[in-house]
């Protein structure tokens, strides 16, 4: 039977060798884990980071959209007056300092609609961040769930290989007890004592397998320099699934589904952008400017102010085929990425499906494993009862000890197993099916 497995006992894990009551260690459940990615994962980081930049790209879209306004001032030093002869008379031409400043509102009217294009491609990126974060917690949120029942199995697991070493350990010294009172053969000492070193390097593996658990959950919650515990049962998961429904939801609410539509319809805009090469830019600007001096020839005032408007107009009527190169090119990325939408659906199918029929799978494999670890448990009681009573060798009493062991992992796999296949199955359907 599955049991709870106390992390206080057998899943005790530290960076370093720490005395007891130096560390304060924290317990974590499944739930306690899942928050603690949603805070601390680098890749939700990330992916909260990229919607804050898919917002500054906004921001430079629209701006180009908005009025500009610019100050410019300008110093000039001459290092002397020209001066004019007339006549007896000499006349400065000029001023030894020359100062400017200039104010300046410039509009956009018209840019064959690359700002427009650029702007809801900014808002497409946005969305596309939107959605990218419901996949990477979906994702982030599968890993963290195996992660946290894997160390679980291990755990199972190492208890497995500990009570097997210990019970071939304790059949072993009675068996020492047995050869010194001359009641078994040195044949039967022997074998009880090779089955002991058989299962060591086995629990030694198994502790290994558990420290390594522990250490990729530690990676998935970034918590390096914490100590905890984790506390939970493996057991099968409830309910019946459908692979028709499954599939349904999966078209419905994957994740991975969104972004490509939303990535098709940026690349749509991208081609917008591209045609607006071969359309005119129409742009408007007003300037007020305030000297005092024109070409270092001093005004009568000290500071003279006048403005100017003016109305420009750009067009490139012939760019050697780059703007319709650019086109093609971007028609080109928007088809890629219509067929790579239809091709992940495909994929997220495959996936669903392959969940499915891994759920289906592990179902089944428990069934058997839990018949097959009854047997093994009633086959070890008997060679136990036949083995006192003379009517079995050791070796075959020690072959019952570890087919039960064997059963017992068998059914832990199968249990991890199924969770696995709808932990799998919740991630590829996008959420609850």
């Amino acid at each position: 039977m599955s049991r709870v497995c106390s992390i206080t006992a057998v899943i005790w894990f530290a960076a370093g060798v720490l005395a007891a009551g130096e560390a304060q260690v924290r317990s974590l459940s499944l739930a306690d884990c899942l928050l603690l990615a949603r805070e601390n994962n680098a890749a939700l980081l990330n992916a909260g980071r990229d919607r804050e930049i898919a917002e500054a790209v906004i921001r430079q879209a629209r701006s180009e959209a908005m009025p500009g306004l610019a100050l410019n001032a300008s110093y000039f030093r001459l290092d002397e007056v020209e001066t004019i002869q007339f006549m007896e008379d000499t006349v400065e031409m000029g001023t030894l300092d020359n100062y400017e400043a200039t104010l300046s509102v410039e509009q956009l009217l018209y840019s064959g609609g690359r700002v427009r294009a650029a702007l809801q491609a900014a808002r497409y990126t946005r969305d596309y961040a939107d959605v990218a974060i419901r996949e990477i917690q979906g994702r982030v949120q599968r890993d963290v769930t195996r992660a946290f029942y894997g160390i679980l199995l291990a755990a199972e697991a190492r208890d497995v290989a500990a009570d097997s070493l210990q019970q071939l350990e304790a059949l072993a010294t009675d068996f020492e007890k047995r050869y010194a009172s001359g009641l078994i053969a040195e044949y039967d000492l022997l074998t009880a004592r090779v089955r002991v070193a058989e299962a060591r390097p086995r629990l030694i593996s198994a502790e290994n397998d558990l420290r390594m658990a522990y250490e990729y959950l530690t990676r998935l919650l970034a918590l390096d320099d914490i100590d905890f515990i984790i506390e939970g049962e493996l057991l099968p998961p409830d309910g019946e699934v459908f692979l028709a429904e499954s599939l349904a939801a999966a078209r419905r609410q994957r994740a991975a589904l969104e972004m490509q539509e939303i990535l098709a319809d940026l690349l749509e805009q991208d081609i917008q952008a591209a045609r607006s090469g071969a359309l005119p830019d129409v742009r408007a600007r007003f300037n007020y400017v305030g000297a005092n001096s024109y070409r270092f020839v001093a005004f009568d005032d000290d500071w003279s102010w006048h403005w100017n408007a003016q109305l420009s107009l750009s067009w490139s009527l012939f760019d050697g085929g780059r703007t319709s190169g650019r086109v093609l090119e971007k028609k080109l990325n928007y088809r890629k990425a219509v067929e790579d939408a239809e091709d992940t659906w495909r994929a997220v199918r495959l996936e669903v499906t392959r969940a499915y029929h891994d759920w289906r799978k592990a179902v089944e494999m428990l069934a058997t494993a839990d018949a097959d670890m009854a047997l093994a448990r009633r086959a070890r009681e008997i060679a136990h009862s036949r083995h006192e009573s003379g009517m079995l060798t050791t070796l075959e009493l020690t072959d019952a000890i570890l087919a039960e062991r064997a059963a017992r992992l068998r059914r832990l796999q199968a249990v991890y197993d199924a969770i696995s296949a709808r932990t799998e199955m919740k991630y590829a359907v996008g959420g609850e099916f």
